[in-house]
């Protein structure tokens, strides 16, 4: 049993608080990323008692000239802050190119026929 579970449901009104205080950590190291998706959780905590989170994530993604791939963001973002008190990590750009040279089969292929070789015998040709 995870002792976290007990731990009590913090409000909007805390959780609006949260934001606040990491918004204004974020604007202190200049972290833009983490400034502008804080920003958008205060107004998120703000308006979802009024309108509810769907249509208080769409209301703040118009106010910041974005679309519904925003609101949705601000949603998922918002579930992350709520269950670990911090922003979902960003992993745009980590994707890993894995090429032909990935394959550990190959690897091990490549590494065979060059010790067949004799020493000389390996160049390197021109493809044009």
């Amino acid at each position: 049993m995870d002792p976290l579970d007990d731990a009590p449901m913090k409000t909007m009104d805390q959780l609006e608080e949260l934001a606040m205080e990491s918004l204004q950590f974020s604007r202190k190291n200049k972290n833009y990323r983490d400034e502008s998706l804080f920003a958008a959780l205060v107004d998120f905590y703000r308006w979802a008692p009024r309108y509810g989170r769907g249509k208080a994530a769409l209301h703040i993604a118009r106010n910041r000239q974005r679309g519904p791939a925003f609101a949705r963001r601000i949603c998922s973002q918002a579930r992350y802050f709520e269950a670990h008190g911090m922003l979902e990590a960003n992993c745009q750009g980590k994707r890993k190119n894995v090429g032909l040279m990935g394959v550990e089969e190959l690897k091990i292929g490549i590494c065979r026929y060059l010790r067949t070789m004799s020493a000389g015998e390996a160049c390197v040709r021109p493809f044009f």
